[in-house]
């Protein structure tokens, strides 16, 4: 079972805290993982990735920046290699960018020996391969294949440039003899052969074969047919330079598709560690810190993640112990919701293992399921007034209520008869009493502030306006 359903996490803005979350990451792959987080009950994993995040957090104190710079997410090019035949040039530039700068981020976690576990993860990054070193040898910068990618390219693109300078040797000797024919004296190419720029008037001085011609017709792209054999092997040799090309494309895709395991391997690490370094810059950021883990909840100089810092009141607040339950009074605007979310998401925000806005020194319990009704759930489908909707949820939350819940609820009893509102809100009470849940309440119902103060278990609060 989750932690927190839908409704809680509707209530309590869960995703959008990690949409602020996800402004800290340095890649997809980081965002990607951030969105993964959810709040987790065991509180021996949530022990170690609290650890984790530290060592980040002192990286960053250490370093001062972490970046996955160049990683790009090689998932949806695998993909795309395994419906082809083979990838671009190109493709193959950010899978070796891809590598290089995985090898980097490797070199620099291992470095130091104090980050026992981020330097366990970059162990497990993949070393230099076989795959960069066949990259480099076979794709420039621009993407294009080196001319030496292979023996036999190597061989044929010679071949071809010893076939063209003779060709164009000759050309240039026919320019310089015949000026009168030339319309401008250069040597160009058109459909894969060498050509040169002739005056319409000039075919019927000498053999040529018109390839193409101008926009206005005056000047023909013509081959002197004494050349067309020459300019048929230059095609020829294009062609098997091209099916060579192919062929290498195709060696270096199937070589990819092979290392497709250590590559998502590594996505999967990479991920993982721009998630942790995002926390930690968050952390950084906004002064946020980890609490203690413990059966209590003691929040001390805490404050609401998405609220503007500078204008957010901090709260101190304890729930826990003997006193399983703290009803929360004070004037509308006071703010009673802003704190019964600021426990909510600030004990999400730990169980995901995001450092929270409040003192280090603050302890927070860990909650098998987190309940809460809060905000207006009206339901035009099903035809629910709002209190009604409420009412409903509140049942839903009182068969689930157990000694590992936390339970958050807005405005006890409001939305009636104020009468028939504090009679359902201490029966409600007094079940959660009973379930030995951790609660916290905002109520403006007299008889609930009453029994408040009388019962042994409850604790009040009150918001100053």
């Amino acid at each position: 079972m989750a932690v927190a359903n839908d409704k809680t996490l509707r209530d309590l803005e869960y995703d959008r805290l990690k949409h602020l979350l996800k402004e800290f990451a340095s890649s997809s792959l980081g965002e990607e993982a951030i969105d993964a987080l959810t709040p987790l009950a065991d509180e021996a994993a949530i022990e170690r990735g609290m650890a984790e995040v530290k060592e980040a957090i002192s990286f960053l104190e250490q370093q001062g920046h972490f970046s996955l710079g160049g990683v790009h997410d090689l998932a949806p090019l695998l993909d795309h290699a395994k419906e082809r035949t083979l990838l671009e040039g190109e493709k193959f530039l950010l899978v070796l960018e891809t590598i290089e700068s995985t090898h980097q981020i490797r070199a620099t976690l291992t470095f130091n020996e104090d980050l026992p576990l981020l330097r366990r993860f970059a162990e497990r990054l993949s070393e230099a391969s076989e795959l960069e070193k066949r990259i480099t040898q076979a794709i420039d910068e621009a993407g294009e294949i080196r001319d030496n990618a292979s023996p036999t390219l190597k061989q044929l693109t010679g071949k071809r440039r010893t076939l063209e300078e003779r060709i164009e040797k000759k050309l240039h000797a026919l320019i310089d003899r015949n000026p009168e024919l030339i319309s401008e004296p250069v040597v160009t190419r058109r459909t894969g052969r060498l050509v040169i720029p002739i005056k319409s008037g000039a075919t019927g001085a000498m053999e040529f074969v018109v390839h193409d011609r101008s926009a206005t017709g005056q000047t023909l792209y013509a081959e002197p047919t004494s050349l067309v054999a020459e300019n048929n092997a230059v095609v020829g040799i294009e062609s098997e330079i091209r099916k060579e090309r192919l062929r290498i494309l195709r060696e270096l895709t199937d070589v990819f598709k092979q290392a497709e395991p250590a590559f998502l391997r590594d996505r999967m690490i990479l991920a993982h560690l721009d998630s942790l370094f995002a926390r930690a810059t968050y952390a950084a950021a906004h002064h946020c810190a980890f609490p203690h883990l413990s059966g209590v909840i003691a929040l001390k100089d805490a404050r609401h993640p998405l609220l503007p810092e500078e204008k957010v009141v901090p709260i101190s607040l304890s729930l826990g112990g003997r006193t399983r339950m703290t009803v929360i009074t004070g004037p509308n605007t006071g703010g009673k919701t802003v704190t019964l979310k600021t426990i909510g998401l600030l004990t999400l925000m730990t169980q995901s293992v995001i450092p929270i806005p409040a003192s280090p020194d603050s302890e927070l319990a860990i909650a098998a399921k987190v309940r809460s009704d809060i905000g207006d759930e009206q339901s035009i489908e099903q035809n629910l007034s709002t209190f009604s909707s409420h009412m409903g949820n509140i049942v839903s939350i009182l068969k689930e209520a157990g000694a590992d819940s936390l339970i958050l609820l807005d405005e006890l009893g409001a939305g009636t008869d104020p009468q028939e509102g504090a009679a359902l809100g201490l029966a409600i009470l007094e079940d959660l009493l009973s379930s030995e849940a951790l609660v916290a309440v905002s109520t403006h119902l007299t008889p609930l502030k009453y029994f408040a103060i009388r019962h042994p278990a409850v604790k009040t609060a009150s918001m100053e306006f």
